[in-house]
């Protein structure tokens, strides 16, 4: 675990990378615990099951996602066309 990410950071970094090169069926919690360099039942400590992580990494990833294109349709230094290009 890196040195100033908590253990819930640590883990969820694990399984967004374990979900983008496994996809969500061939990724376990084992292998979560093990990229994240905690034990399964630290993983459980903070998260019920898979599902659960998953759902909360897509929850966040949209809403970063929401939040950039935002600050794109709200750049008054942008014209019209440049804004949907970047939206785009």
């Amino acid at each position: 675990m890196a040195g100033n990410v908590t253990t819930s950071e640590a883990i969820s970094l694990a399984a967004l990378a374990e979900f983008t090169a496994f996809g969500y069926r061939r990724t376990s919690i084992e292998s979560i615990a093990r990229r994240a360099e905690v034990s399964r039942a630290t993983v459980y400590a903070h998260w019920s099951n898979k599902e659960e992580i998953f759902r909360a990494l897509v929850s966040r990833l949209h809403q970063e996602h929401l939040a950039a294109m935002q600050a794109v349709a709200d750049d008054p230094d942008l014209d019209i066309e440049s804004r949907v290009t970047k939206l785009l």
